[in-house]
């Protein structure tokens, strides 16, 4: 055991600039490069109604290997911390789905996404205006 301990205190010292990962907390993985911003995110349909249940997955753009995944609360609310300054949002709910790159200040952001539904409208996803079953069909 004390070797062990030893072993890793001299990894430590050896390598100065390494950083230890800590867990974000709320299901989010351990911080990556020292990110500490919050991304709290309100999913809602095209009428504003809260998306409870929809799973939300971050990922990070450019050279970030950060990538988290959770599920909406009853109020269509997450919160995922430890973000990287740019992530993509990749929303899935029961009647629809959407995606958005974001930028991430260092103090965290609260952000509210609205997702096209087709359950409702009884339009299908991807239908275009003007074509039948899409906004505007004759």
């Amino acid at each position: 055991m004390l070797f062990m301990v030893g072993l890793a205190l001299a990894s430590c010292a050896t390598n100065p600039g390494a950083t230890q990962s800590v867990s974000g907390g709320s299901g989010t993985p351990p911080a990556e490069a020292g990110y500490t911003a919050r991304l709290s995110l309100e999913v809602v349909d095209q009428n504003g109604q809260d998306l409870g249940r929809a799973t939300v997955e971050l990922r990070g753009t450019g050279k970030s290997f950060y990538r988290d995944t959770s599920t909406t609360d009853g109020s269509g609310r997450v919160t995922f911390n430890g973000v990287p300054p740019q992530v993509e949002i990749y929303v899935t709910a029961q009647n629809g789905t959407g995606s958005q790159t974001v930028d991430v200040p260092p103090g965290g952001a609260d952000l509210r996404m609205t997702i096209q539904t087709y359950g409702d409208t009884g339009q299908s996803p991807g239908a275009m205006p003007g074509t039948p079953g899409g906004a505007g069909g004759r």
